[in-house]
Parts: C-alpha cells; structure tokens; sequence
C-alpha cells in the first residue's frame, strides 16, 4: 500500500513555471555575454530571438522545453551552470532588482526538471530493492545480505543509485528516499522469508531519527525478526557521537539489532567511529580493496584493521571483491567475510544469489 507520506514527499520537490514564459539571463562575466548569445543560438538554432542589455539576456521561450533542450545538448560546462543564473517570468511581469533575490543557477532549473523523475519515483513510491550477499569464504555460506534500492522512472527503466540518491541531495530531498529505501527494503526481506539477516544502509541524516526507523518503518511481525536486521551507519559528518551513542545506538543494541559501521576507510574519521560505537560489523571500503594485491600499503592498513577488530570480536567484511587476485590476498590477511561481483552482483530475488560462485580454492 502506498504511504501517504510519500505524496507529501513528492510535493517538496517545487514545480517548474510552464508554458512561455519571459526567461531572464544573468551572468557575472560580462565579457561572456556575447558568447553565452552565441551558444543559445547555436543550441536552439535561432528558435529564440534574444535582447541583450547590459547585465542580462532576454527571451521569451516555453521554459520546459528550453531546460529539455540544454539538458540533451549537454553543451554547458559545470562552472557554467553554476554561474549562469537563470529567472523565469510571465510575459507581462517586469524585471526588477527585487527579482535579483528569487534567480536560481542554471545547474538548479536543470536539476530540477531532472526532479520530476524524483517526484515520480517519490508519489509512486517507485522503488525495488536489490539484495547482495556477504559471505563467509570458510564455509561457503551467505552469512547476510545487504539491501541496495534502485529507482524506476516513468518508463519503467532502472534509474543508477548514483544518480538517485545525488539528485535527492542537491533538491534537499533525500531524507525522505532514503526513509523509502528502508521502508522498501524490509517489505521485500519479509516477503521473500529469508532465512539470513538483512543489513540496512542508515546514513547520517536518519540516524537521529533510528529508533522512528525502528519502530514505525522496520516494525518486524516479532520481535525475534528484530536481530536479523542489521543498520550499517555511514560518514557521519558533524553529528555528535556521544549524543548519538547514548540515545540513539546503546538502545538499538539492547534491542539485539547488529551495528556496522560502513566505508570503513573511506572517509577520516573511521577509526574514531569504530572506537567509539564498538561496533558489531566494520565494512571495508572497496577503495582499500581494489588492486590490494598490488598495493602494499593498503595491505598493511587492512592487515592492521583485521587484527584490530580480531583482537575485539568485531567481524570484518571486504567490500567490491571482483579479481580472484583480490580475493586470495585478503585470505592471506586473514579476512574471511567478504562482498562483491566475484561472489554475486546484487539481485531482487534471493533466489539469484543463496549459491554464490565460490569456486575460489
């Protein structure tokens, strides 16, 4: 069933002035007046008709279709957009200095018409979890599984997670798709009746909010289902740790729900995070992983984060395994936990993945 919270997430998302409309050009560079003339012209093949004034350039144009256009040409480099500030009017409104206040970047009005597929997948709550595996190289047996979201737009097409989440960030939205994530991802792990744990993502803009995300999104049918889940907590940025520690992380663990902290390695704060949480899971980032066979130093940082985390009972996974070389050189650091496309890529069906190739000796 559709949440009504999403409609009111969609509705965050502002909507673009239609129809044609008086579009107002203004750039800082006023040398590069001419030349921004000189590529509308050539992007919308003399479509517009432009007025050029001291500071400004001035056309009527239906405003969808115009960002449609820049948005296909790909013609403007990212400096440019951000400079390039951009205000719609109606035909009959007039520019004043008070409308300075109310221009946004040229890189706004595009992400934003790149919104309305983020307001679908919002309103529609058009997301599909992708599940992966993390296994135990000793046993040959998925220990549990990781849940990825995927978008899906209006024409059905899978939208790249990257894309995504990065969109949701720069329209100040993604709290509310990451709240969808999770809320998607413990529908399909109850569903489909796994027998192992699910690992859930909670980055630094939910995890205040964990036990909401607990009690009203995870909400197991039993409070045994509740230790399979595990909350893997990413960067964390300004957050106050021993706030977060004492309200927030101590009664999760009370409640028997597993804590990993992710990209372990990533960002510079990795270390404190793991002394501080004491967490159950340290995930390594794949940018220690990849190539780690030719990499010395990076073979002594995870050699020293595997004895460390040995030394206190906390299970380490490799994250992006992908070479049988990468492989081999984490055995002989002594990692035994790992994850990646040489095991399985990510699935929505279980199915795909309970036997992951293993054929590794």
């Amino acid at each position: 069933m559709k949440d009504a919270k999403a409609e009111c997430c969609g509705s965050l998302i502002p909507e673009i002035p239609s129809g044609k409309l008086k579009v107002v050009v203004f750039t800082q560079w006023k040398e590069y007046k001419h030349y921004l003339l000189s590529k509308f012209k050539e992007i919308f093949h003399d479509s517009i008709c432009v007025n050029v004034t001291e500071n400004y350039l001035i056309f009527e144009a239906d405003f969808l279709e115009f960002l449609d256009v820049a948005l296909v040409s790909r013609d403007f480099t990212p400096e440019e957009l951000r400079r390039i500030m951009i205000l719609p009017l109606s035909r009959d409104e007039s520019f004043t200095l008070d409308s300075l206040g109310k221009m946004r970047t040229f890189e706004y009005w595009l992400n934003l018409r790149r919104g309305k597929t983020l307001k679908f997948v919002l309103e529609n709550e058009s997301l599909v979890t992708f599940f992966q595996p993390i296994v135990d190289t000793e046993t040959k047996e998925v220990v549990f599984y990781e849940s990825l979201s995927r978008g899906i737009n209006e024409g059905g097409n899978l939208i790249p997670p990257s894309e995504l989440f990065s969109l949701a960030q720069k329209l100040d939205v993604n709290c509310h798709i990451n709240r969808l994530s999770i809320k998607k991802a413990v529908e399909s792990y109850y569903s489909l009746k796994f027998d192992k744990p699910l690992s859930i993502n909670l980055p630094p803009d939910l995890l205040v909010d964990a036990k909401y995300i607990v009690e009203d999104i995870i909400k197991p049918p039993s409070p045994d289902l509740l230790k399979k889940i595990h909350l893997e907590i990413t960067e964390a940025g300004e957050l106050d740790f021993d706030e977060v520690i004492e309200l927030v992380i101590k009664p999760l663990k009370e409640k028997g729900i597993k804590i990993a902290i992710d990209d372990v390695g990533k960002g510079y704060s990795s270390l404190n995070r793991i002394v501080k949480i004491r967490p159950d899971i340290v995930k390594i980032d794949l940018t220690l992983i990849r190539n780690i066979h030719q990499d010395r130093l990076k073979r002594y940082v995870v050699a020293a984060l595997t004895s460390l985390c040995d030394k206190e009972s906390i299970m380490v996974v490799a994250e992006g395994v992908e070479t049988l070389e990468e492989f081999k050189t984490l055995k002989e650091l002594g990692v035994r936990f790992m994850q990646g496309y040489l095991f399985a890529k990510p699935s929505p069906c279980p199915r795909d993945i309970r036997h992951p190739r293993m054929s590794l000796n």
